[in-house]
């Protein structure tokens, strides 16, 4: 084997194995010998292309062509890396040739769409015709190669750009279809969406291109992006159904009955509004979230778009005399969101700029650690009627206060600020009622999902785990757990009399019925010994 022949089969190797910085050292060395060389060129050209570097792959395949490289090789690679590097017009011209050298290449076709597509786009002299010609070429490269995932992909990226979506969505999604781990297919694919409004599936697709490829800082600016354009469209609706909602305010006080009916319509489509943007929110990856939530006062700028958008309903459905509460709030959540976001934008941009990952900052080494199995065991009723007591004297406790202290500001200003507003201290009871609510549901949901039990159990030694981790549950397991809680206590004799029989009768384990349904598991810490120790029950499989 001579000695190029040998370089460009290592180099072809290393190309291979995905190593291109190898292979160009290899081809480099060999070149030195042999610096004329058509083939040592063209597998330079190849090199650079892998290793994201078009300038060189262009340069390669010049070179490869001045030295008498031959067939459709040296041009197909001349009109792609001209592609990647942005000079799709100048790569009109090796793509032709291509295909005239190698009429059944599809991916040669391809190229040739692409570049003609270019030019339809940018509306330059040719712009009708070129778009013609690009759909006929996109055509006769599918008709070649209809399994080529490549092909189906810059097929699919020739409709985006003359603008047809519907044809570019169905190349795209058979390019996905053939290639799933195809990041840059998938991306495409999640630039139609997005192009569709179909917010939800977009960020969906850039989750799956980060999967591929968690240094694709493009598609992280997309996705960034992406979740920045919703949140400003939530704001802005905000915006407008508020003043309108104030503007109606305005007028019920002087017209009561007409001005009633427009605010109850508005606060209905604003409910609507509302709904469709959680609903939407809670949809977005978890991982997509956590782009906007794990910035500089992400969490903050968070809670002031959530509260905009939950005062302009409530302007709506609360009585005049007390609408204007959620009215300053609207006012104060616009002024703080306005401040946030600008500090949210900044770090974002710091963080792509600098190169760091978009998860942010590192997770923190505190927190709970997983409690290995030889150190819990199934807590049984008697000690978790222990912390039911104590947990039901601390809840009592903060029952009461914030009831009273409630129902003392509510007295004050109906009663005695509002002249004797019967009507209105109801709400306002109403309204106590539910903090009362929301206090007990906190009490056994945050420090769950935080610390792995309520006071009550973690003066019994006892724990909230999910089983598979040892860990403290997710919020949502934990949210589920507490609501369930609070359902069982409004039959406060039969509801929990029923629970502990549920779980007196699952032994070893002793899971109750939250435990089945949130999948969870209540254990008993035990002292670590340094003896032999018998092996406790496995944690209980959930179905």
């Amino acid at each position: 084997m001579s000695p190029v022949a040998e370089a460009v089969e290592r180099a072809e190797t290393r190309l291979a194995m995905k190593r291109p910085e190898e292979a160009l050292e290899i081809i480099g060395k060999a070149l030195a010998g042999e610096p004329e060389s058509a083939e040592l060129w063209l597998v330079k050209s190849k090199a650079h292309l892998s290793a994201d570097d078009p300038a060189g792959a262009v340069r390669a395949a010049r070179r490869a062509l001045a030295a008498g490289a031959g067939g459709a090789a040296p041009h197909y690679l001349l009109a792609l890396a001209l592609f990647h590097g942005g000079w799709e017009y100048d790569a009109l011209d090796p793509a032709l040739a291509t295909v005239r050298l190698a009429p059944e290449y599809a991916r040669g076709h391809a190229l040739v769409a692409l570049a003609l597509a270019d030019r339809s786009r940018k509306r330059l002299p040719e712009a009708a015709r070129a778009g013609a010609d690009a759909r006929a070429a996109a055509a006769r490269a599918i008709a070649l190669a209809p399994e080529d995932a490549q092909v189906q992909g810059q097929a699919g990226l020739v409709f985006r750009w003359l603008n047809e979506r519907d044809a570019a969505l169905r190349h795209l999604r058979e390019a996905v279809r053939l290639a799933p781990d195809d990041g840059w297919a998938l991306s495409q694919l999640a630039a139609v969406e997005s192009q569709r409004n179909r917010t939800v599936k977009a960020l969906r697709l850039a989750r799956s291109v980060l999967a591929v490829d968690p240094g694709d800082f493009t598609m992280l600016r997309a996705a960034y992006g992406e979740c920045r354009l919703f949140t400003a469209r939530m704001v802005w609706a905000s915006v407008v159904l508020g003043m309108l909602s104030l503007l109606a305010l305005a007028g019920a006080s002087a017209n009561p009955e007409g001005g009633g009916a427009v605010r109850m319509i508005l606060a209905g489509i604003a409910t609507a509004g509302l709904g469709f943007a959680l609903f939407t929110i809670w949809r977005v990856p978890a991982q997509v979230r956590g782009f906007l939530l794990n910035r500089r006062c992400g969490r903050a700028w968070a809670a002031a778009l959530l509260a905009a958008a939950l005062s302009v309903p409530a302007i709506g459905w609360t009585p005049p005399s007390y609408a204007w509460i959620p009215a300053l709030l609207f006012f104060a959540s616009l002024v703080a969101h306005a401040v946030l976001v600008r500090i949210v934008d900044k770090d974002a941009l710091a963080r792509f700029e600098a190169g760091e990952h978009p998860e942010g900052r590192p997770q923190a080494a505190k927190g709970p650690v997983p409690i290995p199995l030889y150190s819990r065991t199934g807590a049984r009723p008697g000690l978790r009627f222990q912390a039911l007591l104590l947990d039901a004297l601390v809840c009592g406790s903060l029952a009461v206060a914030v009831y009273f202290v409630g129902m003392l500001v509510n007295t004050a200003i109906t009663l005695g600020l509002m002249g004797d507003d019967t009507g209105a201290f109801m709400v306002g009871t109403f309204i106590v009622l539910g903090l009362v609510l929301a206090v007990l549901f906190c009490y056994h949901w945050l420090p769950v999902a935080r610390a792995g039990g309520t006071p009550g159990k973690l003066a019994n030694s006892l724990r909230v785990i999910d089983p598979a981790t040892g860990l403290p549950p997710t919020p949502g397991r934990a949210a589920a757990r507490a609501a369930l809680h609070l359902l069982l206590g409004l039959l406060p004799i039969l509801g929990y009399a029923a629970e502990a029989l549920v779980i007196q009768r699952d032994r070893p384990h002793y899971r109750g019925v939250k435990d089945d349904l949130t999948k969870t598991w209540v254990v008993r810490l035990l002292p670590p010994n340094p003896g032999p120790v018998p092996q406790p029950p496995q944690p209980p499989r959930h179905p």
